[in-house]
């Protein structure tokens, strides 16, 4: 009993897991799909013509490609301090409308993101790799269009 008590104040100490309630990532409502365009160290996604609203299961989906991405474990591993698992990283998603498909933008960072994350894209200028994006398409099940921030 007294070991289980020492590793939980190790825990708490070192940080310890995220809360039950504490997520890495987080979906934003469709008004936020034109502030993809306009992201100050990265080019243009394409035309987005609008937002939706992703469901659950685009959601679940996408969390499993995730796991699975070798497109994307391929660009992050190109900087060995950088985990390369994406799952790793904190996402914003945000459903986006492009030349008529239905897309989800994945807006990556590596640092805790500030307290506006939940409502707001969070746009930081420069960062390098701790900051990508990247497009999916749940009707393929595939990442494309992978691009870092601008090296720090």
């Amino acid at each position: 009993m007294r070991r289980i008590h020492l590793s939980l104040a190790l825990l708490l100490i070192i940080g310890g897991p995220l809360r039950a309630d504490e997520r890495l990532w987080v979906l934003l409502a469709p008004s936020q799909a034109k502030a993809v365009s306009r992201l100050c160290s990265r080019g243009p996604v394409a035309k987005i013509d609008g937002g939706w609203q992703p469901t659950t299961k685009d959601i679940d989906a996408m969390e499993e490609a995730l796991s699975k991405s070798t497109y994307l474990r391929s660009k992050l591993t190109s900087k060995p301090d950088r985990a390369s698992d994406p799952r790793q990283y904190y996402r914003q998603y945000v459903g986006v409308i492009v030349a008529g498909r239905k897309l989800i933008y994945v807006n990556g960072m590596c640092e805790k993101p500030p307290s506006y994350w939940t409502k707001t894209l969070v746009d930081v200028c420069d960062g390098g790799r701790c900051f990508w994006g990247a497009l999916y398409d749940p009707v393929n099940g595939e990442f494309s269009q992978y691009e870092m921030n601008g090296v720090a």
